[in-house]
């Protein structure tokens, strides 16, 4: 800034973008464009010229940037995320046929839980992945928010401990969020935990919920449309602003080491885009953070958006005789072609859904 207004003595103009730290804590920026005035002489008179106001030009763009890194993250760790998980589905599956076909001892049989355990942890872990990368299956329908409240509270009635107390702000008549319970609940959970590990001295944790409008270009990435609002606000720590756009990142936390994994707001963020909303994170350190969920607003109709069950998604007829089913896997490595047959479907299908749990 001071360099731009020195040149503009030998030039006559300047165009410069700075920021000011307001009264309130918060920043503002500008664009100061100048140019020199002269009289009929050519003698210099004075300097005119504009100071605009770009803060919402600028933080459109830096939302624009995020959303790309996020996305090519995402397409990265999405795929990385589905190779591994096939390499885990044969090490889980060939630890099964070991338990059923071989005859292990005490030690053996240890070292065999051992490690399916650790492949179990290795399935956790890529399901994450895939949450935040928005290839998870889900399956929206609405959600009550006195339901969720209520199961989220019982969830976490031993969890929290004594130094930190909840309280809910709902508005009269919310409408319902169109969304995956589970995943929902898991999402919520998320964000009060690591509210609760934000104030290490005990604080309160604020969950509020209310409806909100959306118009055209409001907020980048959500489309226009009615939106239920779910924030988590705690009075903890805070996250500094050089980390607040990492901590979306996979495996990036501001915790101490062995204490968080980074996989939790990524997951959280990843549920949000799947399912048509948006995630919005403010902090201030030393004075804690507010992360908001927006989620769409179910329709009057919604129910009839429900996903069947699984009991209704199939029809079997009694009279159908029973399949066999051939897979062929051709192993790039080995060069020679794998059998394996199912005499019955209900065999098969048990195979996929174990593969699908994956």
């Amino acid at each position: 800034m001071i360099a731009a207004i020195e040149a503009r003595k030998s030039n006559g103009r300047s165009s410069v973008e700075y920021r000011w730290l307001c009264a309130d804590g918060s920043y503002r920026h500008f664009l100061d464009q100048a140019v020199l005035l002269k009289d009929n002489e050519g003698r210099p008179l004075e300097f005119a010229g504009t100071l605009t106001d770009i803060t919402d030009q600028r933080s459109l763009e830096s939302q624009l940037m995020q959303a790309q890194k996020m996305d090519a993250i995402g397409k990265l760790t999405g795929g990385i995320a589905h190779d591994f998980n096939n390499l885990l589905a044969a090490v889980i599956g060939g630890l099964g046929i070991l338990e059923k076909r071989a005859t292990l001892g005490n030690e053996e049989a240890k070292i065999l839980g051992m490690t399916r355990r650790a492949a179990e942890q290795g399935s956790e872990l890529v399901r994450r992945l895939l949450a935040f990368a928005r290839r998870q299956t889900l399956e929206p329908k609405p959600v009550s928010i006195a339901a969720l409240k209520e199961s989220v509270s019982d969830l976490l009635t031993h969890t929290l401990g004594g130094l930190v107390s909840i309280e809910w702000e709902i508005t009269k008549d919310i409408g319902n969020p169109f969304a995956d319970r589970a995943q929902l609940e898991l999402a919520l959970l998320n964000l009060i935990i690591n509210a609760r590990d934000a104030m290490p001295d005990g604080g309160t944790i604020t969950i509020a919920a209310d409806d909100r409008s959306v118009s055209s270009g409001e907020i980048a990435g959500l489309a226009p449309g009615n939106y239920v609002r779910l924030a988590v606000t705690d009075t903890g720590t805070g996250i500094a602003t050089e980390y607040l756009e990492k901590v979306l990142e996979p495996f990036f936390t501001t915790k101490d080491v062995g204490k968080g994994s980074g996989l939790g707001l990524p997951m959280v963020y990843g549920f949000a885009k799947q399912s048509n909303g948006a995630f919005r994170i403010e902090s201030r350190v030393g004075r804690g953070t507010t992360v908001e969920l927006w989620l769409p607003e179910a329709s009057e109709d919604g129910a009839s958006r429900d996903v069947p069950k699984k009991s209704e998604a199939v029809a079997v007829d009694s009279d159908v005789r029973p399949l066999k089913i051939l897979l062929v896997d051709d192993h790039p490595k080995s060069g020679r072609r794998r059998l394996r047959c199912w005499k019955t479907w209900d065999t098969l299908s048990s195979k996929l859904r174990m593969a699908a749990r994956l």
